[in-house]
């Protein structure tokens, strides 16, 4: 999601690295300007974001029980 303009950047049925890799590299123009990455523990999320945007901030957004 864009935080803004507020629209999904993108939706996929697969949840790997290579899958999030190629969403997010469709619809990402600068990488340089993601700074912040908010997603779940999910590890190849994070695996795609570390390879895609290395300088970026992770924020895990864990469901509260």
């Amino acid at each position: 999601m864009d935080a803004k303009l507020g629209c999904v950047l993108g939706m996929i049925h697969e949840r790997t690295c290579n899958s999030t890799q190629q969403v997010l590299h469709l619809n990402i123009t600068s990488p340089e300007a993601v700074k912040t990455v908010v997603l779940d523990m999910w590890k190849p999320f994070h695996k795609a974001i570390k390879s895609l945007y290395p300088f970026a901030s992770i924020v895990v957004d864990r469901e509260s029980k």
